[in-house]
């Protein structure tokens, strides 16, 4: 039959994903930021060569629900808030270290972005702002996953000021 074929499945299509669900932008300057991301970290965690494709791209579409310690913050029952462009699991890397590692080489060095941490932070977690010369400006929360020390990162992307 025709309607057996997996491709043929809603939740098969990419737009369908956890990661992108609720996006409100989604073909927008944070989602090519959302998928070099995604790409950069899916080639470095496979390189390593003691991760599976589909362990990687679990974590990488995963939304770690019950390991965020402020939900409301980010999800709206087990959606993405709305402003959300997306978001992106990054595993084996603390929120320092993906700062370090992806955000902060792919934004500032190939990109051109400035990039400011604001104090307060939102939801129990890092948020920077990032912005460029051509007025283009985003945010970034970098939610520290993993207790009693951070061993993942969940990186929401939103399209303007959370706290707002």
């Amino acid at each position: 039959k025709p309607e057996d074929k997996p491709e043929d499945k809603p939740e098969d299509k990419p737009e369908d994903k956890p990661s992108t669900q609720n996006s409100t932008d989604p073909k927008g300057k944070g989602n090519g930021l959302l998928k070099e991301l995604r790409d950069r970290v899916r080639r470095d965690l496979l390189s390593s060569g003691t991760n599976t494709e589909s362990a990687v791209d679990q974590t990488l579409d995963s939304l770690f629900l019950d390991e965020v310690n402020d939900p409301t913050s980010f999800f709206d029952g087990k959606k993405l808030k709305a402003g959300t462009i997306g978001s992106l699991g990054i595993s084996q890397n603390s929120p320092g270290n993906a700062y370090r590692g992806y955000i902060e080489p792919i934004l500032k060095v190939e990109l051109d972005f400035e990039l400011e941490q604001i104090s307060e932070g939102y939801g129990e977690a890092n948020l920077y702002k990032a912005h460029n010369a051509e007025g283009v400006e985003f945010y970034l929360s970098l939610v520290g996953i993993g207790a009693p020390s951070h061993t993942q990162t969940f990186v929401v992307i939103w399209e303007k000021d959370p706290r707002i």
